[in-house]
């Protein structure tokens, strides 16, 4: 796997018992390995992913040539995160 930025943030206390859930379901060897997997299928399935990496999560992709690769985000298409 590439390296990558580590990032820290908190997840709320209900969440966490999902996110430990899904990982034993999914066999993953850490919780930060189900988040990734979490993270990047979200971003897939909303279109900021080309094809090959939504095969590779499992998802179904069109036709290359019905699909242009991922979307450019502009800075105005971001969600404001609020702070704690």
């Amino acid at each position: 796997m590439a390296k990558g930025n580590g990032t820290t943030f908190y997840l709320s206390e209900d969440i966490v018992p999902l996110v430990d859930k899904l990982r034993q379901r999914r066999q993953d060897s850490t919780r930060a390995a189900t988040l990734r997997f979490l993270i990047l299928r979200s971003l897939a399935e909303l279109g900021y992913l080309p094809s090959y990496q939504k095969k590779a999560l499992g998802l179904a992709t069109r036709s290359p040539s019905e699909d242009n690769g991922a979307k450019t985000v502009t800075e105005d298409q971001v969600l404001p995160i609020k702070a704690r």
